[in-house]
């Protein structure tokens, strides 16, 4: 993350109104994911499951535990994301749209940290398939990327890789 951004950012959030504060944070996250700021955005998410808790977001809390899932996934620390992806699931909102695709993206790349090729390409073309019946073709290529093996390592925390 750019130097100061991150203090900016913390400093600036609490005057601004809560569904303001929750898709910021949301924005961030997802960015850092797609950047391969990884490490970074799995601090960010639990600081949103933290922060949705505490003001009563119910549904931002299973999307924030899905932003954590598939951080540390990609970080290659499975176990601790396979326990975000299960609270995810226990947190989400049957009626909510988004939340599933993140958790079948989650499963995918926990399935791809395992090395089981077969379980990652059938959870990460369900995501896909998912994000764009949702209309984010944003998360889509994003999803396209890693089933194709373009997306960014865990070791590239640059978002060059």
């Amino acid at each position: 993350m750019l130097p100061g951004l991150d203090g900016w950012l913390r400093a600036r959030l609490e005057r601004l109104p809560s569904p303001m504060i929750a898709c910021t944070v949301r924005c961030v996250i997802e960015e850092m994911l797609a950047g391969g700021l990884f490490r970074e955005a799995s601090r960010w998410a639990a600081a949103g499951i933290r922060l949705a808790r505490t003001r009563g977001w119910g549904g931002f809390v299973a999307l924030f535990y899905c932003h954590r899932a598939v951080a540390l996934a990609r970080l290659g620390r499975v176990a601790a994301a396979e326990i975000c992806r299960h609270r995810a699931a226990l947190a989400a909102n049957p009626d909510e749209r988004w939340t599933p695709a993140w958790l079948a993206r989650a499963d995918g790349l926990i399935a791809q940290a395992r090395g089981d090729a077969a379980a990652a390409e059938r959870h990460l073309a369900k995501a896909k398939r998912l994000f764009q019946r949702i209309g984010s073709r944003y998360d889509a290529r994003q999803v396209e990327a890693e089933l194709t093996g373009r997306a960014g390592s865990a070791a590239s925390e640059t978002g060059l890789g």
